[in-house]
């Protein structure tokens, strides 16, 4: 039964129906290193994936990182396996506490994370030139994400994140 707007749905391999904005604001309010989080709409696999952005809350990616003996900068951190492992942890503590349903659970292998300097809102709004070459606005003037948008920004990542995706599927 569809309780949301159609809009923000979509479905999977096996049928089962997705709520995107849902989805999306489990996880980031979950994880308090996530400032964003998009859930690209690809409906050819049966799981759901995630791309995370690293911002404002670097200060505290950054004494984790000091914490736990992580080494390198601020992006470099963010990268590794042992910050992938702690926000799938999140993740997973976030998606149990909200009740959602197993396909809904974004497991590690499908989390792609990056860090951008603070203010990256405000780019993300005048335009950001994708991976097919034009400038794209990614947010609307009121910060909410442009879907098809963000699709092309984050691309170049989508076949790490949906290793078994039909080859012959092209997304964006």
């Amino acid at each position: 039964q569809i309780v949301d707007r159609k809009k923000n749905m979509f479905k999977t391999s096996l049928g089962e129906y997705v709520p995107v904005e849902e989805v999306e604001k489990v996880y980031q309010d979950s994880c308090v290193y996530a400032n964003f989080v998009f859930v690209p709409k690809e409906t050819k696999v049966a799981y759901v994936a995630a791309c995370v952005v690293v911002s404002a809350s670097i200060g505290l990616v950054m004494d984790w990182a000091k914490q736990n003996g992580v080494p390198g900068d601020e992006r470099a951190v963010v990268e590794s396996d042992a910050f992938r492992t702690l926000v799938a942890q999140q993740f997973e503590a976030g998606a149990k506490a909200k009740k959602l349903q197993r396909f809904l659970w974004v497991k590690k292998q499908n989390i792609h994370i990056e860090y951008l300097h603070a203010g990256y809102q405000e780019d993300w709004v005048e335009g950001v030139v994708c991976a097919n070459g034009h400038k794209e606005q990614l947010l609307t003037a009121t910060f909410k994400p442009r879907r098809t948008q963000l699709d092309q920004y984050f691309a170049p990542v989508f076949p790490k994140i949906y290793p078994d995706r039909p080859s012959d599927h092209i997304l964006p």
